[in-house]
């Protein structure tokens, strides 16, 4: 009866698979899943009748090998695929805290709660598992019902016995109170019948927690597992499908929802590139959308007087009266498709008196915390909504400041009965834009009505306000008149907007998709957000006019290097000059953001801004070719649902022109990048311990702050140290050592620093091998092979 045993071993790991089904809502592939149990349940009892019925004939003691067909072919097992190192799990996410490397052996997707495991069962089911790896497959467990999933876990190899072991027979080990016959091997002279064991080491699953691999009630026999590993492949490829439906309707539902709100011109959207923007009044009249760029002014000069803006004198005798201009701009989705005409009067505020005494400061969001609150609303779950208060500066009182006057606005001058104009200028009674003061003031304005919505501020960064911590938190980002807004529940959001609205006027954007120059893609399945540049990476390309150049697969040629000595005859002259550092420029600005693969070349590039030559120029268009090549690849925040801040760090000895070495660091949140640096160090390191020792300054400045933003969001475990990871052993020693030795005693004091921190137990330096650093590929230029390997390490994907 071993085929009705198969069959149903393999119904109950379907049966296991239709739970999991269940979870993840895949009602198409449970109707699939029913009709193949449905399927191998008539199978079931016609294979049941078949055996009975050879039952009673006199079974035969040798196979006749004039029936080739009375004994079916075995189905060909393979080998275990080894990975190769470099895309190996474990270096692709170089993280310590949670591995996502996963066994392919017995594994049954029950929640580890609902595990009672003890090592006497663990140690039972590994010595099961290996003395069944040590038996050949049987005939029998070939002879599977049609429903039967045909695709099998690569463990075994198929290899070619001698003839004197096909005619070997071997009893499987018992399972439990059931036993088996002796079971015979056929004799077919085919190599592809004959099946040698390949057995696996119990390494394979060292130091995996042991639900990860075992479970007691998880399939024992081989035609069990092979059942269990497809129907769990089909399952997980049936959800993955799901998530992508649901993402390109989602997707499609934010095209059409774009789409709806461009500005059309003959049936047709227009693009940002088709339109040069005006620097004034007069050069906006003379374009072929004056009409648009008049209608954008139209509005700025309605805000300003809804706003109660100024008010129009007589100019008072002996006042300065500041200039002021239009200012114009568009508005785009993330495709670059303009959404929107804009226009702004600003005043010329470097004309205006500076107060020493006066407070002008006002704060912008850093671009990591921007990156941590992203990952938090991904990892949480939480609601989110856009949101853009409307002439924001124009909110902000100027009761308290100096009394200041301003031209009238080009194009809408006011004049008295006798059409008179230029005696009448603007006594400005709120804030405008250009003032040196107006940020400032629309600052206190906003936190003062925020602070009564029951928000605060950070300590570190006030452009992050929170109500509450941990999953229950309310969180808001703030960049000027941008406002990202996220809580738990969507009524939650919906709270929080009415309450800014009572105070200004808005605009609601519904979910983000656009913020800072970043498209934001979300996967609520996946429980992720991607940030990417496309549009913005198009722009420079533009700049660059690399026309029909291919791409390249790395931002810089390993073999480069730079010029020791300065080459006056390859001198760029000023008009390649201005493109280089505006190209370098808009290059760093991308790689701040979202790029950190293009870092260390940026970097070297800035490093010869000063005396740009033509081989310059030439690595500069490398590095656009590269981007052009991958020109939608970004960060995807929220992988890994670990919370807890984590850094890698490292430097490469001695450059050869100057002998100072370049150092390069990495944070990590939730398994993604965070921020990340290269840097030239300013002393020459004698050796590359201390060189070492010196790249993790920088990295222990920023534990430091880290470990107050993660208290104050209430993450979990902010109290415990913060890992540095670095490849330098003796770097490691030399930390955890007292006092100093020969080779360091010499650094400076403030390189100490780090080796304070971990003497107070603030940071704990960790060994990591080389080819799991990430950090590395900001050091230095990587060949094609290492570059991918650095890539794949940040998981970055497009």
């Amino acid at each position: 009866m071993v085929i009705t045993e198969h069959a149903e071993s393999a119904k109950k790991s379907l049966e296991r698979a239709t739970e999991i089904a269940k979870r993840a809502s895949i009602e198409r592939k449970l109707q699939e899943i029913n009709e193949t149990l449905q399927r191998m349940d008539a199978n079931t009892l016609e294979n049941a009748g078949n055996e009975r019925e050879s039952e009673s004939v006199e079974p035969a003691t040798e196979t006749s090998s004039a029936e080739p067909d009375s004994t079916p072919t075995p189905m060909p097992i393979r080998q275990p695929e080894r990975t190769p190192p470099l895309a190996h799990a474990q270096y692709k996410y170089p993280f310590e805290y949670e591995n996502p490397i996963r066994e392919s052996t017995i594994i049954d997707f029950v929640e580890p709660a609902s595990r009672q495991e003890s090592a006497e069962a663990q140690n039972d089911i590994l010595t099961r598992q290996e003395s069944m790896e040590s038996v050949t497959v049987v005939e029998e467990a070939n002879q599977q019902p049609e429903s039967m999933p045909q695709s099998i876990s690569p463990r075994y190899q198929a290899q070619s016995m001698t003839p004197s072991d096909k005619s070997q027979s071997m009893p499987l080990p018992e399972q439990g109170n059931s036993s088996t016959a002796p079971i015979s091997i056929s004799s077919s002279p085919d190599p592809i019948n004959t099946i040698a064991p390949v057995r696996r080491s119990r390494r394979s699953n060292a130091g995996i927690p042991p639900s990860r691999y075992y479970d007691p009630n998880a399939p024992r026999t081989k035609a069990e597992i092979r059942a269990n590993d497809a129907a769990i492949r089909k399952v997980e490829k049936a959800a993955r499908k799901a998530r992508e439906a649901t993402n390109e309707v989602e997707s499609d539902i934010g095209k059409a929802a774009m789409a709806s709100e461009r500005i059309m011109i003959d049936g047709k959207p227009i693009h940002a590139s088709e339109i040069e923007i005006p620097t004034s009044y007069k050069q906006a009249e003379k374009t072929a959308y004056w009409p648009y760029w008049l209608t954008a002014m139209e509005d700025q000069i309605e805000d300003l007087n809804v706003k109660k803006t100024y008010t129009m004198i007589i100019r008072p005798m002996k006042a300065k009266v500041l200039p002021g201009q239009w200012r114009f701009e568009l508005k785009k989705d993330a495709n670059d498709y303009v959404i929107r005409f804009k226009a702004r009067w600003v005043v010329c505020g470097n004309f205006q008196k500076k107060d020493e005494a006066a407070d002008y400061y006002a704060p912008v969001v850093a671009e990591c915390l921007v990156k941590v609150v992203l990952t938090l609303i991904a990892v949480y779950g939480l609601k989110w909504r856009q949101i853009d208060v409307k002439a924001a500066y124009l909110n902000a009182s100027r009761a308290q400041e100096e009394t200041l006057y301003m031209r009238q606005p080009t194009g809408f001058e006011y004049a008295d009965d006798e059409g008179t104009t230029k005696e009448w200028v603007c006594m400005l009674d709120q804030a405008l834009y250009g003032l040196r003061d107006s940020a400032a003031l629309w600052n206190q304005e906003l936190d003062e009505k925020l602070r009564k919505l029951g928000f605060t501020p950070l300590d570190d960064d006030a452009c992050v306000y929170i109500e509450g911590t941990g999953k229950q938190m309310s969180i808001l980002i703030v960049h000027v008149d941008d406002f990202i807004i996220a809580a738990q529940t969507d009524a939650k959001v919906e709270v929080i907007v009415k309450g800014i609205e009572s105070f200004f006027p808005i605009e609601d954007l519904g979910e983000p998709s656009v913020f800072l120059g970043c498209t934001l893609d979300r996967d609520y399945a996946a429980g992720t957000i991607t940030m990417k540049q496309r549009a913005y990476v198009q722009e420079i390309l533009q700049k660059a006019s690399i026309g029909d150049m291919t791409g390249v697969e790395t931002p810089i040629l390993a073999s480069w290097k730079w010029p020791e000595v300065e080459d006056t005859t390859a001198m760029l002259n000023e008009e390649y000059y201005d493109r280089f550092l505006s190209i370098v420029g808009s290059l760093n600005w991308l790689a701040v953001k979202t790029r950190p693969d293009i870092r260390y070349t940026v970097t070297k590039l800035q490093h010869r801004s000063s005396k740009p030559t033509s081989d310059d120029y030439d690595a500069m268009i490398q590095l656009c070719r590269y981007i052009k090549r991958y020109d939608s690849i970004g960060i995807t925040l929220g992988k890994v649902k670990d919370l807890r801040f984590m850094a890698h760090a490292d430097a490469s000895h001695a450059d050869w022109h100057d002998r100072k070495s370049t150092e390069g660091s990495i944070w990590w949140l939730a398994g993604a990048p965070m921020m990340w640096s290269t840097k030239k160090q300013t002393l020459v390191a004698s050796s590359t311990t201390a060189a070492e020792w010196c790249a993790l300054d920088q990295p222990a400045k920023d534990a430091m702050w880290l470990s107050k933003v993660a208290a104050q969001l209430g993450l979990p475990r902010c109290s415990e140290a913060i890992h540095i990871h670095t490849d330098n052993i003796n770097t490691q020693l030399l930390l955890a050592k007292k006092g100093c030795k020969n080779s360091t005693r010499w650094l400076e004091i403030r390189y100490f620093f780090v080796k304070n921190a971990v003497a107070r137990g603030k940071i704990e330096v960790k060994r990591v091998d080389t080819k799991c650093n990430p950090a590395d590929g900001f050091t230095k230029a990587l060949d094609v092979l290492a570059f991918k390997h650095f890539v794949e390490m940040l998981g970055m994907s497009e």
